[in-house]
């Protein structure tokens, strides 16, 4: 047995199949595909008929070309619109001058050169024919409105190139455009420039005259206060510094004059505390009191002092000799305090003349500082004078340097942009684009003639794959039964017929067992024997859920299959309303089923050999009057019973489900159903229905087998037609190609 078709796709299998499937949605409806395709190019191909061909012509500016530099470094600035040249502010400038270019100010001049507001073509008057109406609608049109419609602008990348693009319906006309533009916007741009250098030559002139006026003041400002403040001959910092040298001189006069009167004044008022002749001698003694006299009548006065008690010490008083020293201590004594007193007197005529210095040094010194202070303030003010001038001279230079720049560049006339390729004639059209506009309406037809069949398909309610009935359905697919076509070989084969060979459908499966339906039929046995691999299936039902789908070839089919396996097979005809197993095999049907199920007849007597080995008929026998009440009487179970004993496989062919109750009642009976599906025909609430009906009556629903599938041609598509070019033609392919016989499937 084979089982081939049996296993689920591979991932490469899906992809490629999925693929297919979109052709094949296009293949099924290619008469729409063509239809909704030849609308859509013959449609364009008129709209472009009706279309009047556009010409484009491209001028090449360069906006950022370098000038001449005719004076070196002085050349720099001399820009009048600004010359800021970091990329950001370049590319701000460059921005700009696209807008410029494409704006209404050149347009109207473009207009106006090329008398465009009288050509009635490109302002789109064309089809006025009336000279009157013409005229006043020329007069009404906006010909810079059209220019700048004409006009396309497109930067070159990482460059200060421009293309100007100009569209019209004559390539003179838009050569003459391009390169107008081109010209107008340069001439303006020098004009533009010359306007803002007058402009601004006039207003440095203004300032440079305004500024020497200024300047006079400020100079003249300096003189006057120098001259004020006696400082022309000498600088007013030579004179601080006189000044400075002043006070410090002072300060030191100052501090000594204070040391000495402090001094001076200590000695005083030690002098005061002094009173008596002997306080006098002692303060001299002691040093209080001293000079260079004062010494030495002290020495006098010690020695007389000493002679006078060594006299004593010898002689009495009265003694010539110690009275002689006596007189001599008295007198020197006399001078001491004489002399003591003339220093006192001394002292403080010292301290009256030392504070009277002091107060002198004092006043010397304020006055020092009180000119030092005038002349820091006349300082502050003579540099703010200064500063001024200076600050009015520098802005006078500047502003006289850059009016003999702008002056210079007003002679240069220097002028950045410059057309690097002027637009040459160019006959190609460039609208409308005929081959772009009709690729483009075949892959707008192709689209909407896949909508289309899709929404066809879409409205479509009938089953066309297994993987609907799993997916909307919700049952199991056993497989698929391709359609039974006509053969394409010269001669017969186990394949397929010969080409114009009548042959039966019903027993195509017997007559060719190597085609394409009996592998497909091999795939489905093989199927059921899986699902069979846990209770084993001894008995089957074959039906569908309507008429004329396929249900009594399939179970012919099947059958045919399950025997030549080498198991015998039993195929009963449970269509006891339209009967037609017998006339196939072309067999007696005048016993059968229902003639056992009455009593009429024994099994042995119904079952009747087929020319396929292992194969047996029962037929329907006659048509009875209650099929119904037949079937499901226990007389029915026993002969299910008797027929597994005896056969390998029982297999029921019945009426369809849905219109009457047989099929529903031999499929409770049995141990499994098999539901068979017309592709392209079935509609899916039609086998809805029989699934319910079945599970209604608790019947083990196998699956679902859909029927006539287009597996040959390309105009069904998807997986199927991918199955039968790589797996369906296995069987006998290489047998047929060893005899020379053609392929037909």
């Amino acid at each position: 047995m084979s089982s081939e078709g049996t296993q689920p796709r591979t991932s490469v299998e899906s992809s490629t199949a999925s693929q297919v499937d979109y052709l094949g949605l296009i293949l099924r409806h290619l008469w729409l595909t063509v239809a909704v395709v030849a609308i859509s190019m013959l449609g364009s191909f008129l709209y472009l008929r009706t279309l009047s061909p556009q010409y484009r012509s491209t001028a090449l500016l360069d906006l950022d070309t370098e000038s001449p530099n005719v004076l070196g470094s002085m050349s720099a600035g001399l820009d009048a619109q600004g010359g800021a040249r970091g990329s950001r502010e370049l590319r701000m400038n460059f921005e700009s001058q696209y807008r410029v270019i494409a704006g209404r100010t050149v347009a109207e001049d473009v207009a106006n050169r090329l008398a465009l507001r009288e050509n009635a073509a490109f302002v789109g008057l064309s089809e006025v024919k009336d000279p009157a109406a013409l005229r006043e609608a020329l007069g009404r049109t906006d010909a810079a409105a059209a220019v700048m419609g004409a006009i396309t602008i497109e930067p070159v990348f990482e460059s200060s190139l421009l293309r100007i693009h100009a569209r019209a319906s004559s390539p003179r006309l838009a050569t003459q455009i391009a390169n107008t533009v081109a010209d107008v916007y340069i001439d303006q741009r020098v004009k533009r420039r010359l306007d803002v250098s007058e402009s601004s030559a006039a207003w440095l002139r203004q300032q440079y005259e305004d500024l020497g006026k200024q300047l006079s003041a400020s100079e003249s400002a300096v003189y006057d206060f120098r001259k004020e403040r006696n400082i022309l001959s000498i600088s007013l910092g030579d004179k601080q510094n006189l000044t400075g040298e002043a006070l410090g001189e002072l300060s030191g006069q100052l501090f000594q004059a204070e040391s000495d009167a402090r001094g001076l004044r200590v000695a005083a008022e030690q002098h005061r505390l002094v009173k008596t002749d002997e306080a006098l001698l002692d303060a001299a003694v002691q040093g209080v009191i001293s000079s260079e006299l004062i010494e030495d009548l002290k020495v006098r006065l010690v020695d007389l002092s000493v002679e006078r008690t060594k006299l004593e010490a010898t002689y009495l008083d009265g003694h010539p000799q110690l009275a002689s020293v006596k007189q001599q201590y008295a007198q020197v004594r006399l001078m001491l305090l004489r002399e003591v007193r003339n220093s006192i007197r001394a002292v403080e005529s010292q301290l009256a003349q030392a504070d009277k210095r002091v107060g002198e040094l004092r006043g010397r010194l304020d006055q020092t500082r009180s000119e030092a202070l005038a002349m820091g303030q006349d300082e502050l003010t003579y540099n703010n004078l200064v500063s001024a001038a200076a600050s009015d001279r520098e802005l006078y230079r500047m502003i006289e340097r850059r009016l003999k720049e702008v002056e210079i560049a007003r002679m240069l006339q220097q002028n950045r942009v410059a057309v690097v390729e002027r637009a040459t004639d160019n006959g190609v059209p460039v609208y409308p684009k005929v081959g772009f506009s009709m690729l483009a309406s075949l892959v707008v037809g192709v689209l909407l003639a896949f909508v289309l069949a899709y929404l066809v398909e879409t409205m479509d309610t009938s089953v066309r794959s297994v993987g609907e009935l799993e997916r909307l359905i919700g049952v199991t697919a056993l497989g698929f039964l391709p359609i039974i076509s006509r053969g394409k070989a010269t001669r017969r084969s186990t394949r397929a017929p010969a080409k114009g060979e009548e042959f039966e459908r019903d027993t195509f499966v017997i007559d060719f067992p190597k085609s394409t339906m009996a592998e497909s039929c091999r795939s489905i046995r093989t199927n059921l024997i899986f699902m069979g691999s846990e209770q084993p299936l001894r008995s089957i039902l074959v039906t569908s859920a309507g008429p004329r789908e396929g249900k009594t070839t399939a179970s012919v089919s099947l059958a045919a299959v399950m025997a030549q396996s080498g198991s015998p097979v039993v195929l009963i005809d449970g269509d006891m309303r339209k009967p037609r197993l017998h006339k196939i095999f072309g067999l007696d049907g005048a016993l059968g089923l229902s003639s056992v199920l009455m009593g009429e007849a024994s099994l042995d007597e119904v079952i009747q050999a087929t020319r396929v080995p292992d194969l047996f008929l029962i037929p329907c026998g006659s048509v009875p009057e209650n099929p119904a009440e037949l079937l499901q009487s226990d007389r029915f179970r026993e002969l299910i019973s008797e027929l597994t004993e005896r056969f390998g496989m029982v297999v029921f062919d019945s009426p369809p489900v849905v219109p009457v109750t047989d099929a529903a009642i031999i499929g409770a009976a049995v141990d499994g159903v098999v539901l068979v599906a017309r592709s392209g025909s079935t509609r899916r609430e039609m086998i809805a229905r029989a699934v319910d009906l079945l599970r209604g009556v608790n019947a083990n629903l196998l699956g679902v087998v859909l029927n006539a599938i287009d597996v040959e041609g390309r105009r069904r598509g998807g997986y199927y037609y991918y199955y039968y070019r790589h797996y369906g033609a296995y069987y006998g392919q290489s047998d047929d190609k060893a005899k020379g016989g053609d392929s037909a499937a």
